[in-house]
């Protein structure tokens, strides 16, 4: 699925020596498509648009979006989009300090404050929720799981003047991939100008993780990124992770860099 203006291309591929494949649009008249995110099953399509204080649900199989938009309170934009890997919830991330837990079993949503808009990982069987925002280096755990009350553990990373951009945890939640960026980011100030002094953007910190109650986690150490096309001295970020799935033995991390 890739989001573009009016709505969604639905791409599908046949695996075959010819690598033929064609493409579905699933239109969303005067929207420009922000999030899209794929349920577990790949049946249903989590979707919002830029602007928008609500996110909608396409029904894939049959082509056709649901009724009832879900709102994500007024004033505020949706700005991330997470299934669980058990497709039981959904976490809707905003632009307005908070961020919200859907049961897609009933589609009954809990609200919760936040210092700003998130993003955020869950873990394999999706009881525990990790959260980070752009302006922190820290990450917060969240545990959902019905047998234990609902808290936040707050787990700190050290990286001098960088916080977190983005997360992924491995299919079996052992390891996870921790990517960076400038606090002080400003866009008026070109990349090249600043490339020297950001610290630690060219790299992805690994970490192990143990399970308990909550899981507790080590540093495992760093991965560095290619060097910037830009010149010499300047560094590239790290834009997406993603963990190939069913990797037996181990871990194999896909990054996009820019």
């Amino acid at each position: 699925a890739v989001g573009c203006d009016h709505g969604i291309c639905l791409w599908t591929f046949i695996a075959s020596t010819s690598h033929s494949a064609w493409v579905h649009f699933l239109p969303w008249t005067g929207r420009r498509i922000r999030c899209v995110e794929f349920s577990p099953c790949g049946r249903y399509l989590a979707t919002s648009a830029i602007g928008c204080s609500y996110f909608t649900v396409w029904d894939v199989a049959k082509g056709s979006k649901g009724d009832t938009p879900f709102p994500c309170g007024l004033s505020s934009e949706v700005t991330d989009l997470r299934w669980s890997p058990d497709g039981r919830s959904l976490f809707v991330g905003t632009s307005r300090h908070k961020f919200f837990i859907y049961d897609t079993s009933n589609w009954k949503s809990k609200g919760f404050r936040t210092l700003s808009d998130s993003t955020a990982c869950w873990n394999r069987d999706g009881k525990v929720l990790l959260l980070a925002n752009p302006h922190s280096p820290s990450i917060h755990v969240m545990n959902l799981s019905p047998k234990v009350q609902t808290y936040l553990h707050k787990m700190s990373i050290e990286m001098p003047r960088s916080s977190v951009y983005a997360m992924t945890w491995s299919p079996t939640s052992e390891r996870l991939a921790v990517a960076f960026k400038d606090e002080t980011e400003d866009e008026t100030i070109d990349r090249k100008s600043r490339g020297t002094d950001l610290v630690g953007l060219d790299l992805i910190a690994i970490f192990g993780t143990e399970w308990e109650v909550l899981p507790s986690f080590s540093a495992l150490g760093y991965i560095r990124g290619p060097k910037s096309r830009f010149g010499p001295g300047l560094r590239n970020m790290a834009t997406h992770m993603c963990f190939r799935p069913n990797c037996e033995g181990g871990a194999i991390l896909a990054v996009a860099w820019a």
